[in-house]
This record gives structure tokens, C-alpha cells and sequence, in this order.
């Protein structure tokens, strides 16, 4: 029905222009305001989530404050309320809808309630039932969303729902949408089953390899040739271990297709692991690394590219000294030689409520222009598109906290992981490297989620990491 209503409003719009259609359509909304009895609500995502508890969110208009108390019941049965807990934000639609103040009303509400021991079966019943000053009750029925198989589809759900300007974003992450997030992120344990591990070209592949690299691989699998026609021609690579890690199911046969040709047309040793499940950037590092041999890790990007013959040889030869405490950065570039990556610092920004982000200093400026006296050098943060690690460092920090959803503030938290270790964080600017930067994420969906799931991930991170990286800074500030 609503689709053919949307039909009929495409076009009416193209007969008598936008503006008349809107017109009619708010005198439709007038209309049915007065068959209809106030106050006037809908929810528009009720998840339950196990061992936590549940989502909802929806609007409600109470012109008159006609509304005592809010309850969410199961089969008739009250099992939380919603009216001390729940989050007011601004819903503009809804306001216009109703003839609400458009920038001061908040018709809108969220909630991330916590309920001891809620069990919930395909045949039960939810409703919010609403309580009037009158002693009457209104009851709306709730579609219940079950949070199984994929968590990623249901949090896609709850974050296409976060509004995209708030003021007060930052509370509504701490208060309803951050909280359910993590909680349906972690109500499927994250499996690290392997569907296929295959060696091609086995008969090159080296027997004591230095280096393992790890690149994960989503969607863009096409990087994989780009980088082995970079490796090939490298005698150095043969000597090391090649690990794609291929973190998305969708593209099992696809990629076991073009690698097959891969093997016959690049004459390097490389390895290609299949996840049984999409884990994320943080998940498919770690897999890789559980898979791997040597005693040194290089964990790379599938979008990063060699910019000469040599560059791991030298990479190495100029870190010996720091190798064996640090996990170690190194320049990364843009296409036309302009630094893209040259260390991270941490930086509280005003753009998403005082969250700590990452920001690239020198990021831009003529790679020829920013030159230092010595190969390796202290900085605050390092990016995980190429990070060299020894294997004992890597795991005695942990590794990626894969708490973290597909792929963003992975690598700043891997920092503070390891300065809490005792470790140091280094870079080195004397390798370059070029970076296609995104270009490894590309095919994941532009919708808002993705958006906001970075301003999830930046939440996250900063909260675990908040008074930790206030000391860093503090530390520094008096260094000087």
C-alpha cells in the first residue's frame, strides 16, 4: 500500500509541483488528526537483543502531557518502563507533520534498556503500552526484531535511524544507540572458523619466511593482482609469507576463481584464507596472524602498493634497532608523491562532540619537502594500513580489540594497547609506500549507516581510551 502511494505522490508532484502536493498531504495529516484521539505515537524499531535486553525507538506527539508512564509488555505483561529512561530527539518530519515547533520540539524517542533475564520465543507478543492522566491506556503492538544470524544487519537498522545532526549526539551513543550496539555486535560470538586455507604455488614458497603479511580483503578483491604483480618482481618477497585474508563470504568463489588464474600467471608463493563469517577488519587481521608463521608481521592493506623493488629490505634493515619494542609506521603517499600518512596524533574534535579522532600531520605536502635526520622517530599513533610488528609484541598486546565494527580507530586503539604494555610506537619515514586510501572499503555501502558506524567506532575508542590519551597529552605538553 505504501508503495503505491508513494507512486501516486511521484506523480502528483510532477502534475501541480511539490509544494501544492505538500499541501494537500498536510491537510490530509489535519483530516485525520480529528478522527484520530491524541496523543499520537509510533515505534519504529523494537530489537530484542539476548542477554542484554532490548532497542526501541519511535516518536510521540503529547500536545496536551496527556502521557503519565510509557510500558513495554510482553504478552500483556509490563517488563520495563520507558518513560524515566528514554531519550527525547528532534524528529523534523514528524514536527511538520503535526504542526510542532520544528527546532525546539523533540517528538522523537530511543531507548536501550537493560532487562535481567528477558527471554523472548517467535510466538511472544510486545506492546508499549501508554498510560493517560485520564486513567485510560492506549496500547500500540510492536513487530519484534530478532537479533540472529548477521548482527551487522541489525545494528545497519538501528544506526540508518541515528539522526544525522544533533547537538546532543555524543549522550544519545552513551545513553541508547552506543550501548545497543555493542550489545547486538557481541551477541554473536564471532567465530574464527576458516572455511579453506590454500597455499599456491606451494613449490616456491619459502621454508623459514622473515615476514608474514597479512592483508584482509573486502569487496575489493581485485587488489589482490595489483599487489602480486607489485611482488613478483621482487626477489625479495619470495622469501616471505603472503597471507590474504578473505573476510567476506559473498566473494569466496569469485576470488577462488581469479587466483587460480593468479597462480599460473604470478610465479610468487601466496596464501589465500576464506572466513567461514565476516569478522572485520579487526577479526580477519587476527585470523590472519593465528595463521601465519613468521616471526615478524606485516600487516597491510590490500590498497597499499610497493613504490619500488627493495622497500621491505630496507624497511627492515632501518628498524632492527627499534623492532624489538615498538610497533613500527611507515610513510604512506598519495599517487602524486604527497604524504598521505606520516604518523597520527589524537585529537579531540569539535565536528563530532569533543570525541577523540585521528588527524595526519604533514597529510598533503610534497613527500620531497618533509624530510628527517633520523630513519625512525617517537609519534603518538600509527595507521593500520601498514604496521610492522614482532609476533611476541603483536600477541602480548592482544591484538586488534575486535569490539570494533568492520574497520575504523582499530589501529589507535592497537597504539594505546601497546604504550599500556610498556611498548613504544614508532615511525619511519625513511620507506615509502602509496596508498589508494579507502579504495580498500569502497564497495561497502555509502548509505548513512557507514557514517555512522564511524562515529560508533570513534565513540567507542574513545571512551575505553579517554583518560589514558588526557595523560599521553598532558605528559607531552610538559616534555616540552
Amino acid at each position: 500500500m505504501k508503495k503505491k502511494l508513494d507512486k501516486l505522490a511521484r506523480k502528483a508532484r510532477g502534475l501541480i509541483g511539490d509544494q501544492r502536493v505538500l499541501q494537500m498531504r498536510n491537510r490530509w495529516y489535519e483530516l485525520v488528526k480529528k478522527f484520530k484521539t491524541p496523543p499520537y505515537a509510533k515505534v519504529g524499531n523494537f530489537s530484542y537483543i539476548p542477554d542484554f535486553g532490548f532497542f526501541i525507538n519511535g516518536w510521540l506527539v503529547d500536545e496536551k502531557n496527556q502521557v503519565t508512564r510509557l510500558d513495554v509488555c510482553i504478552n500483556g505483561q509490563p517488563i520495563a518502563e520507558l518513560s524515566q529512561c528514554m531519550l527525547r530527539l528532534q524528529r523534523v518530519a514528524i514536527a511538520r507533520k503535526y504542526g510542532l515547533c520544528e527546532h525546539s520540539s523533540k517528538p522523537g524517542f530511543t531507548a536501550s534498556v537493560p532487562v535481567d533475564g528477558l527471554q523472548l520465543s517467535p510466538t511472544d507478543k510486545a506492546s508499549l503500552r501508554i498510560s493517560l492522566s485520564t486513567g485510560k491506556k492506549k496500547s500500540i503492538k510492536l513487530r519484534i526484531s530478532n537479533v540472529i544470524g548477521d548482527p551487522l544487519d541489525s545494528i545497519k537498522g538501528i544506526l540508518n535511524a541515528v539522526p544525522s545532526r544533533s547537538d546532543d549526539k555524543r549522550d544519545l551513543f552513551n545513553h541508547s544507540y552506543g550501548p545497543a550496539i555493542s550489545s547486538i555486535w557481541q551477541s554473536k560470538q564471532r567465530n574464527h572458523g576458516v572455511s579453506e586455507f590454500r597455499n599456491y604455488n606451494p613449490d616456491l614458497a619459502p621454508a623459514n619466511p622473515e615476514v608474514s603479511l597479512i592483508v584482509p580483503i573486502y569487496g575489493r578483491y581485485d587488489f589482490i593482482e595489483y599487489q602480486l604483480s607489485q611482488f613478483v618482481n621482487d626477489p625479495v618477497m619470495f622469501r616471505q609469507e603472503i597471507i590474504y585474508v578473505i573476510d567476506d563470504p559473498r566473494i569466496h568463489d569469485e576470488v577462488r576463481t581469479v587466483c587460480a588464474a593468479y597462480e599460473k600467471l604470478y610465479r610468487i608463493s601466496f596464501k589465500v584464507l576464506h572466513l567461514e563469517n565476516n569478522l572485520g577488519y579487526a577479526g580477519a587481521n587476527n585470523t590472519g596472524v593465528e595463521h601465519s608463521s613468521a616471526p615478524l608481521l606485516l600487516l597491510v592493506n590490500s590498497d597499499v602498493m610497493p613504490a619500488e623493488s627493495g622497500w621491505l629490505s630496507a624497511l627492515l634493515d632501518s628498524s632492527r634497532q627499534s623492532i624489538n619494542d615498538s610497533l613500527i609506521g611507515v610513510r604512506l603517499l598519495y599517487e602524486d608523491d604527497a604524504i598521505q600518512h606520516d604518523g597520527m596524533e589524537y585529537y579531540s574534535s569539535p565536528f563530532v562532540n569533543e570525541l577523540w579522532t585521528n588527524i595526519h600531520p604533514n597529510k598533503g605536502l610534497p613527500s620531497s619537502l618533509v624530510q628527517y635526520p633520523t630513519a625512525l622517530r617517537d609519534v603518538e599513533s600509527i595507521t593500520g594500513a601498514c604496521i610492522l610488528v614482532k609476533r611476541d609484541i603483536y600477541q602480548d598486546i592482544g591484538g586488534f580489540d575486535e569490539n570494533f565494527i568492520l574497520g575504523d580507530y582499530e589501529d589507535s586503539d592497537l597504539c594505546m594497547q601497546a604504550r599500556e604494555q610498556g611498548y613504544q610506537i614508532k615511525m619511519n619515514s625513511s620507506v615509502s609506500l602509496y596508498h589508494l586510501e579507502r579504495q580498500s572499503q569502497s564497495l561497502v555501502s555509502s548509505d548513512n549507516w557507514k557514517n555512522e558506524l564511524t562515529y560508533y567506532n570513534c565513540w567507542y575508542h574513545t571512551n575505553k581510551w579517554d583518560s589514558n590519551i588526557k595523560t599521553m597529552k598532558r605528559s607531552t605538553s610538559n616534555a616540552l
